[in-house]
Parts: structure tokens; C-alpha cells; sequence
């Protein structure tokens, strides 16, 4: 039987892959809605990742601010 890949595991592909991930990325690409807490266990395990803010405009023109999370050159 093949091993289950887990979220931590995901989240990292993608990472490696894309070098930034979103909240709302994760939800509608991997289907994992505790992102936070998947950038917590693996920044646990000692990977580098950085969080930055960004403001952007939403549909209804109103400013909100959410994490996007970058993977760091070692």
C-alpha cells in the first residue's frame, strides 16, 4: 500500500515548486484550510520561510491585508 503524502508534505511541494503559497491557494490548490499551521510544523523542522504582509484591493475596492508565505534560499 503507498504511503499517504501528508499536508506538511504538500505545502512544502508546493513551496519548492512556486516559492510563495497563499491561504487561499492552499484551500483551492491542496484543499488545506490551516495553512498557519502547516507553515508552523515546518518551520519546526528548521525550514526557512518568510511571511510577508500584502495589502491589495479586494472586489469591493476595500483594502485587506493577508500572509503570503516565501520559501527562503538556504
Amino acid at each position: 500500500m503507498a504511503r499517504k503524502i501528508t499536508q506538511n508534505e504538500m505545502v512544502l511541494d508546493y513551496l519548492k515548486e512556486h516559492r510563495c503559497i497563499t491561504d487561499k491557494q492552499a484551500f483551492e490548490e491542496l484543499a488545506i484550510r490551516r495553512l498557519a499551521a502547516r507553515i508552523s510544523n515546518l518551520r519546526e523542522q528548521h525550514i526557512p520561510i518568510k511571511t510577508v504582509m500584502v495589502s491589495k484591493p479586494n472586489r469591493f475596492g476595500r483594502i485587506t491585508t493577508y500572509a503570503e508565505y516565501h520559501l527562503e534560499d538556504k
